[in-house]
């Protein structure tokens, strides 16, 4: 319920926050302090937001839900990414990344590999499963393109 108020615009991670403070010495106030906390980078499915712990688990540096444009337009937006290397995380689940999807995704991911970027798909298996490994994968990952990367890369808003 959360994720799809944040996806419509209905919720902010300031809205949560406010009413939990409003809710201070009430019955259940510290599970939603801590569902609050979770949310301030407004997940927008469930498989985001079990992602934002292995990010931080990765390290600092991440923009959620950036939008990325090229000499075209827009390109899309991209659930995670890791500005300073690169490094673009897309989450596929099934309830948003269906077959029909397939094509479209690899065509965006051919304009963010043209702009710069490297694309890195994670699954929910991958989370539910081996969720270090996909840490030290992406620490990796990062390493290796913040090595290789000039100093100064293509602007997400495409400015």
């Amino acid at each position: 319920m959360l994720t799809e108020a944040f996806r419509r615009g209905a919720l902010t991670a300031a809205d949560l926050h406010r009413a939990t403070a409003l809710a201070r010495g009430r019955h259940g106030v510290n599970r939603a302090r801590h569902l609050s906390d979770t949310c301030r980078r407004e997940p927008h499915s469930p498989l985001e937001w079990r992602f934002h712990g292995v990010a931080d688990a990765v390290g600092s540096g991440w923009v959620f839900n950036a939008e990325i444009h090229d000499s075209t337009g827009f390109v899309g937006r991209v659930d995670a990414l890791h500005e300073a290397s690169g490094t673009i995380v897309e989450l596929d689940g099934r309830q948003f990344h269906g077959e029909d999807r397939f094509q479209a995704d690899r065509t965006r991911d051919q304009r963010l590999t043209a702009l710069g970027y490297v694309v890195v798909r994670i699954t929910w298996a991958d989370l539910e499963r081996h969720p270090l490994d996909v840490v030290e994968r992406l620490r990796r990952t990062i390493a290796h393109r913040s090595r290789r990367r000039p100093s100064r890369h293509a602007n997400p808003r495409g400015r």
